[in-house]
This record gives structure tokens, C-alpha cells and sequence, in this order.
């Protein structure tokens, strides 16, 4: 098995009918379903295994061009649907096992438009085929554009108004960023307003369910592969409880030799008032929230700069990064080790 040509896409158009083919032709419990239209019209899709009593809920994709942690899933459906790792080893007891326990609910790619829109600019949807480490100026601007043009900043419900979107994208001829999804919306700070379709689908999808746990994963260029727990609006022994689960999942990216921060867990330094989606999720449901972000290959060189006086991040900076394999095993892992800690404990 090629995992990286089995599973890192060249589209995020390909996942619906990936995830289709595997509920098709599993021998489990699974099933693909569409929650919902994007902004453009296009289906958002997950992905359910199992009907236990424990409910583990997944989410990536937030950010246009974030692709490594939606394929990292898509490797952990295929284990899902097919009883069968990353090594083609049998896993199908363990399977039968975990979803006889847990219902697991997927969401791979929610900012389906942007992952789209960022393909065709981000050649094979991986950073280095497009970025060198020295491409910093040009980077922000994949990242951040039209926020500059405009004044916006982020921590204020991140939004485009369709008067900026059509003087950016028709008077400027320019492209939206990374952050955003095609109408303009931040989907990862939405959780106020609920201004785009993609953030009330999932919304809505995750209401009924009433989750015992929620992992949300990004993917970044300034750091290694790192949980970032316990969250700002933890409080009490949840402070702990996070940070046992983002300790243990660390744990065992390092144990695998898959390559990461050096820190382990991380507070996420931002406001408590700020709109995020796993600090929303906390405070609605109080079930166990956790966050974590997945290295792209790729850490530019002012990254290292700025960070090399941080004692947050300096220890660790010149170590290696993972390879695209090593990217994939590593949310494997982290999945993998999360629901075998969440059946133990019960994801508390």
C-alpha cells in the first residue's frame, strides 16, 4: 500500500465519492451522508461508523487549503470501513470491537469550496510543490488575502462583505486566502453570527448528536505537529482532562517517530472571547474538546525567526519535518490512540 497515493488527493472534489465507495463496500457498520450545501451549492459530507453509546465526533477542513488533516482522515475511514491499517495489517477485530462501543461521526473537509479553489492554485494540494521556506511575502499573501487591502483582522468574527468580495475578486482580479471560505467567512470564527451554510450545517449535525468528545484539527507552517490544550475557556478538571488526552496522543506520535514538537501540549494563547469552534463546542456541550494542529511539511524561515527567543517554541525548531507518509500516519495515530483512550475512560 502507497498510503500517499492511496490517500492524499490531488482534489478535495474526490473525497464525497471516496467516502462513498468505502460505506459501499465495508462489511461494518459505516455509512457516508450529506449534511448539508456549501455556499457554492456543493454537498458537505461525513462520514458515521459504529452505533455504541460513546460518540466521538471529527472535524478538519476549516481553512481553505488545509488539506493534510482531511486526507489523514480519509486514512482512518478506510481503516474504519475496511478493518485494515495503513500497513494492510488486520485490524478488523479491533474494529469490530471499537465500533460495537463508539459511534464515530467524520467530517473531513467542511470548507469544501476553499479546499477546491486552493487545489487548483497549490499543485498536488501540498505546500512545498509550490512554496519554498523563503516565500514568506508571497505566503501571507495565499494566506491572508484581501485582509490587508481591507484593514480586517482576525479575533473579530473574520468576514468579507459582498462588496468587498466583488471589488477584491472582479475590480482587483485578486484571490481570496486561505482563511477563507468562497463566500468570504472565517468558518472557524463563525460560531456567533453563523453567517455561512457551512458553519450552520455542522451546527446542526452536531446538536442531535450531544458528543461525549469533539477533535477539531488544523493544519499549520509555523510549528511541528502539536495539540494545543487545554483550551482558553477550560475550566477545572477539564484543564486536566485535556491535557491527559493531548499528552497521551503526543505521546504517541513520538513513540511512532512521526516528527513533532518537542513541547508536547500547548496552551492556545488567545482571548477567551474569541469565537472559535472548539471553545463554542466546550461551552455548549461540556463534553471533552480538543485541538490540534498538523505540520505541513513545511516551516518558513521567519518562522524560525520569530519563534527562536519563544520559549513556547524555540526547543525543537530544527528538528526534521514530516514527510507527506508521515503526515498521514501521524493523524492516524492520533485518531487511532484517541479512540482507544476514549473507550478506556469513556472520554473523560
Amino acid at each position: 500500500m502507497d498510503i500517499v497515493t492511496d490517500f492524499w488527493l490531488n482534489n478535495p472534489d474526490e473525497m464525497a465519492g471516496r467516502l462513498d465507495s468505502l460505506a459501499e463496500q465495508s462489511e461494518f457498520p459505516v455509512q457516508s451522508f450529506r449534511f448539508g450545501k456549501s455556499w457554492r451549492g456543493r454537498d458537505l459530507v461525513g462520514f458515521r461508523a459504529g452505533s455504541g453509546r460513546l460518540n466521538l465526533f471529527v472535524v478538519a477542513g476549516m481553512h481553505a487549503g488545509e488539506h493534510p488533516a482531511p486526507y489523514g482522515i480519509l486514512s482512518f475511514i478506510h481503516t474504519l470501513s475496511t478493518g485494515r491499517d495503513l500497513d494492510d495489517k488486520d485490524v478488523s477485530e479491533w474494529v469490530d470491537r471499537t465500533l460495537t462501543e463508539q459511534t464515530i461521526t467524520l467530517v473531513p473537509y467542511l470548507n469544501i469550496d476553499g479546499g477546491i479553489r486552493m487545489s487548483k492554485i497549490l499543485p498536488g494540494c501540498y505546500l512545498n510543490n509550490r512554496f519554498k521556506t523563503s516565500d514568506t511575502e508571497e505566503f501571507d499573501h495565499w494566506v491572508l488575502d484581501p485582509m490587508p487591502y481591507f484593514g480586517l483582522r482576525r479575533r473579530r468574527n473574520l468576514y468579507l462583505t459582498d462588496e468587498q468580495r466583488r471589488i477584491w475578486t472582479e475590480e482587483k482580479g485578486g484571490y481570496i486566502g486561505q482563511l477563507f471560505s468562497d463566500q468570504g467567512v472565517d468558518l472557524w470564527e463563525d460560531w456567533k453570527n453563523f453567517r455561512a451554510p457551512e458553519t450552520r450545517a455542522l451546527r446542526d449535525l452536531i446538536e442531535p448528536l450531544r458528543p461525549d468528545c469533539i477533535f477539531e484539527m488544523h493544519c499549520q507552517d509555523s510549528f511541528h505537529s502539536q495539540m494545543f490544550v487545554p483550551l482558553s475557556s477550560a475550566e477545572g478538571e477539564d484543564q486536566l482532562t485535556q491535557l491527559r488526552y493531548g499528552e497521551e496522543m503526543m505521546t504517541a506520535l513520538m513513540e511512532a517517530g512521526i516528527p513533532s514538537s518537542t513541547q508536547s501540549c500547548r496552551p492556545y494563547s488567545v482571548p477567551p472571547d474569541w469565537n472559535e469552534f472548539p471553545d463554542y463546542v466546550y461551552r455548549k456541550y461540556r463534553c471533552l474538546s480538543l485541538f490540534g494542529e498538523v505540520n505541513m511539511s513545511h516551516l518558513f524561515d521567519h518562522r524560525r525567526d520569530d519563534f527562536g527567543d519563544d520559549p513556547l517554541y524555540r526547543r525543537g525548531l530544527e528538528k526534521p519535518l514530516p514527510t507527506q507518509e508521515q503526515i498521514l500516519r501521524g493523524v492516524w495515530i492520533w485518531l487511532k490512540t484517541l479512540v482507544d483512550m476514549g473507550g478506556a475512560r469513556e472520554y473523560r
